[in-house]
């Protein structure tokens, strides 16, 4: 029998062992809202240094911190992200709006020399800058959204935990001498 790739089924078990994640509910809630904050942002290929780095900094749970991350930002949101971070940053930078504007930039890039750094640097800024500028303030509101969900969640779940072992202590009961202790 071969096996299927199922999203749903993956993602299910990925929140659930989050959510059995035990220590600290604020530390597990600050790598939530680092995660989902990272992985919103476009710096793809540095996601997961940037989620260890910034989990590290504030005290939040890495392991969290890269599975939001992987929850927010994998090869099915990725283009949204991008085309709404470029929507929004455009808006901060009008004079790099056009795809039109873009594509000359790329072509002008093609003419450049590998050697000539400082070309190179200039056009990928120009790129770049709104599409920086839009994921990053995409990624502010849910960021936060997401460390007091986790937060909730995360201090919900701890006393549960502790209620349940609170009465499961409580209800053995040692028989010494005939007499309950």
């Amino acid at each position: 029998m071969k096996a299927r790739f199922a999203p749903l089924r993956w993602m299910r078990s990925r929140v659930k062992r989050m959510l059995r994640l035990k220590g600290d509910p604020f530390s597990l809630a600050r790598g939530a809202g680092i995660g989902v904050f990272v992985g919103l942002t476009p710096t793809i290929p540095f996601h997961a240094a940037l989620t260890v780095l910034f989990c590290l900094l504030v005290r939040g749970n890495v392991l969290v911190g890269l599975a939001c991350n992987v929850l927010v930002s994998n090869p099915l949101t990725i283009p949204l992200h991008y085309a709404a971070a470029w929507m929004v940053g455009s808006l901060f930078f009008p004079d790099v709006t056009s795809w039109d504007r873009v594509s000359g930039m790329l072509k002008e890039l093609s003419h450049v020399s590998l050697l000539d750094m400082s070309a190179l640097l200039d056009c990928g800024l120009r790129i770049f800058g709104p599409l920086f500028v839009g994921g990053v303030l995409i990624a502010i509101l849910p960021a936060i959204l997401s460390y007091f969900i986790a937060l909730r969640l995360y201090i919900a779940l701890h006393q549960r935990r502790s209620q349940r072992l609170y009465s499961d202590i409580s209800s053995r009961t040692i028989q010494t001498n005939g007499t309950d202790v």
